[in-house]
């Protein structure tokens, strides 16, 4: 979806304002999808600071299904969009900036579906909990440990004491 700011760069002080509904169903990371549950509308505010300069404000937010980094229920969590940045009409921008640093404009058209993508992207949570003592899965049968106890045996030997071991079990009369 784009949206033409063109009227941004033309004089000081003239603001636009738009209010959009992203067309976004899911969130593509890492080689998961994750489904987009609900979103709100995206306001995007552009005000020229000067002739081909305008700064950028984009507010809003979505909820997103994640999934517990622990025992994989299914979480639900707001993912705030909120970026402001500087954009340059194409013949107002200044040499000492790489033309790639404005992805998410073509000509004086914004592309805020990709906008708003790199945003869900930066404000990523870096750990996902159902809740914050969530035990897991128990590693030898799979069961959610947040249900109940599963009764497997997670005794796990300590491995310097592995060649005493040995010792016992070859002296072992049969």
């Amino acid at each position: 979806m784009f949206i033409d700011l063109s009227e941004s760069f033309l004089s000081q002080g003239c603001t636009q304002s738009k209010q959009v509904s992203p067309d976004i169903e899911a969130v593509q990371l890492n080689g998961q999808t994750y489904r987009v549950i609900w979103k709100e509308p995206v306001t995007v505010t552009a005000t020229c600071l000067e002739k081909g300069k305008a700064l950028l404000k984009v507010n809003g937010a979505l909820n997103v299904e994640l999934f517990c980094d622990r025992c994989l229920t299914p979480v639900e969590r707001e993912i705030g969009i909120n970026f402001e940045q500087k954009i340059y009409a194409p013949d107002a921008v200044p040499a000492e900036m790489n033309a790639d640093e404005q992805v998410f404009m073509e000509g004086t058209q914004l592309d805020i579906t990709a906008l708003i993508n790199s945003e869900i992207v930066m404000n990523w949570p870096p750990k996902i909990l159902c809740k914050e003592d969530c035990k897991g899965i128990c590693t030898i049968c799979g069961k959610n440990l947040n249900e109940g106890e599963c009764g497997c045996d997670t005794f796990v030997p300590d491995v310097r004491m592995a060649a005493i071991k040995e010792l016992f079990l070859a002296n072992k009369e049969v």
